[in-house]
């Protein structure tokens, strides 16, 4: 059940919610992880955030990576510190505060961006990650898009406002 967040009316600020997670494959039909060398993973994506009327930015992610082979997923949490919104399109950028990748060791402190697409009612919606951490270490410069191939997401439902 996707919970969206209220905003002032009038107010044109960019908003993009979403509670429920959002996967990309279910154990049968499998879709790339849009990280690379992740072949038949799956991905799960949560994010709330909005832009707050004095320009500041609220709101929280979580991404779990879920390997194919059953192994230990990949977890992290954080906060959303930009956010641009064009369209049905958003570009959301974050630290991670807390998580465990495998092959990578603790995520605390690394940048993360997420590119969202709203496919609305008649379209898929669309989402890439970046991480700093992967494949090497890298800068995530505030409000870049994510530099991956977009992948369709499965289950549940991404809103972008603007």
């Amino acid at each position: 059940m996707c919970r969206c967040c209220s905003r002032v009316a009038g107010d044109r600020r960019g908003i993009v919610c979403c509670r429920s997670e959002r996967s990309v494959g279910d154990g049968q039909r499998t879709r790339p992880s849009p990280l690379p060398g992740e072949t038949g993973n799956t991905v799960q994506v949560s994010v709330d955030a909005k832009q707050l009327p004095d320009g500041s930015f609220q709101g929280r992610f979580t991404l779990v990576n879920h390997p194919a082979d059953g192994s230990r997923p990949g977890v992290v949490q954080g906060y959303v510190s930009c956010m641009v919104v064009i369209g049905n399109t958003a570009n959301i950028t974050g630290v991670s505060t807390s998580g465990f990748v495998p092959f990578f060791g603790d995520t605390t402190g690394q940048g993360m961006a997420l590119t969202i697409v709203d496919g609305g009612d008649s379209g898929p919606d669309l989402f890439s990650l970046e991480a700093g951490f992967a494949p090497v270490p890298h800068p995530i410069f505030p409000c870049q898009p994510a530099h991956s191939p977009p992948v369709v997401a499965e289950g549940g439902n991404f809103v972008v406002r603007s």
